[in-house]
């Protein structure tokens, strides 16, 4: 895909790209504002704007809503920046309508192991200089996918600050060649649909998939991980994101290693018409818990 990031970033040709990208959602967008007759809720985003790729984006677009400043007149706000530590814009704030993440202001895997120590009873920290084996040391920030394999117990000076250390977790494929991950997609009371990433077990801490699927919750999660993982999100001020979840083939456990409340996609070799589908599933979901009944989907 190197052509792809050749077009994305060379100046001359990376707007002829994105607007080549921006096309069918653009279309979307005129189509669905025609069956509303012309009436178009308003999305206001602060203290940063959804980029082309995010699925915030591409919802909006289908849902036939503008994507606005919180000076703008809106029907809802959305709290959105790609920093890991994300204190609520002051415009926010004081918005007297509803806020969406308003209160996600920390995604840190600390943050996230917190949570989800108190939403499942168990975590994934460890003490590198007391455990016998391997660990997994990872940053400590969002989306950076530096993750590797460490032999522990590890010299207390080695111990890096901004850094986490987990348990490695089993997520391997029964014929080992492959890793699974779940990306959980949460939006309000809901998870709408759930993405299966495999790629080769070198690349477990990449974001490059060999290949993708769409799966309904109910086939990779039970009732009760669900509940939990909307628990999750609730402790840590999400009312819509995306989760990545691996499950231990010893122990059968589902463990959270992010969460995402920015994120792009649907994933990368998600084939094209799964892609799209699953974009209308999360867009009606997302229609019907934050700006019905202002609007409908249909």
């Amino acid at each position: 895909m190197q052509w792809v990031e050749w077009a994305r970033n060379t100046p001359g040709v990376s707007t002829a790209y994105w607007a080549a990208y921006r096309l069918p959602f653009r279309l979307r967008y005129l189509r669905r504002r025609l069956a509303d007759g012309g009436r178009a809720p308003a999305v206001a985003f602060a203290p940063e704007r959804p980029h082309p790729l995010s699925v915030a984006a591409k919802v909006c677009s289908l849902a036939g809503a503008r994507v606005v400043g919180p000076d703008q007149p809106h029907d809802l706000a959305v709290h959105f920046s790609l920093a890991t530590h994300r204190p609520l814009p002051a415009e926010l704030a004081a918005d007297p309508g509803r806020v969406l993440n308003a209160g996600c202001t920390d995604i840190s895997k600390t943050a996230v192991e917190a949570a989800h120590r108190e939403a499942f009873g168990y975590g994934l920290a460890v003490d590198p200089t007391a455990s016998a084996g391997v660990c997994v040391e990872k940053s400590d920030a969002n989306a950076e996918h530096d993750g590797r394999e460490l032999r522990t117990p590890v010299p207390p000076d080695r111990v890096r600050p901004g850094r986490v250390y987990q348990r490695v977790v089993d997520n391997v494929t029964a014929d080992g060649t492959e890793v699974e991950d779940l990306r959980v997609v949460v939006v309000g009371t809901r998870v709408p649909l759930v993405y299966r990433k495999h790629r080769p077990v070198s690349d477990r801490f990449s974001n490059d998939n060999s290949r993708a699927e769409v799966v309904p919750a109910g086939s990779v999660l039970s009732d009760d991980e669900t509940a939990r993982l909307l628990h999750l999100c609730r402790l840590l001020g999400a009312d819509t994101a995306e989760l990545d979840v691996l499950r231990d083939r010893g122990d059968g456990r589902a463990y959270v290693v992010d969460l995402n409340p920015t994120p792009n996609g649907p994933p990368n070799h998600l084939p094209p018409a799964d892609a799209r589908r699953a974009l209308d599933v999360v867009t009606r979901a997302f229609t019907e818990e934050f700006l019905a009944p202002a609007h409908s989907f249909g």
